[in-house]
């Protein structure tokens, strides 16, 4: 399992990409610094809401197709602020 550790705060996602090969087995935990945030990664069907301070598993999974997909806060950005990521799954 190849685990990843976020944090998000008004900065932005750290890190803000993260890059995997086709067939590896994947973990993610998020960790919000300075507010409440979710985590979405809508391609693999992952969303985690964090409060500040909380950290949690946000994703499980197996990474079955190539390419470059987005992971974002959609709904609980503080100020309303767009952040997001990128998750790159090589061949």
């Amino acid at each position: 399992i190849r685990t990843f550790e976020i944090n998000v705060s008004g900065s932005g996602y750290d890190p803000g990409e993260i890059v995997v090969n086709l067939g590896d087995q994947v973990g993610i935990a998020v960790t919000a610094v300075d507010g409440d945030y979710d985590f979405d990664l809508p391609d693999i069907g992952a969303y985690q809401i964090v409060k500040k301070g909380e950290r949690k598993w946000a994703a499980n999974f197996v990474a079955l197709r190539s390419g470059t997909f987005t992971y974002l806060c959609r709904d609980y950005c503080p100020g309303g602020e767009k952040i997001s990521g990128k998750f790159i799954i090589k061949e």
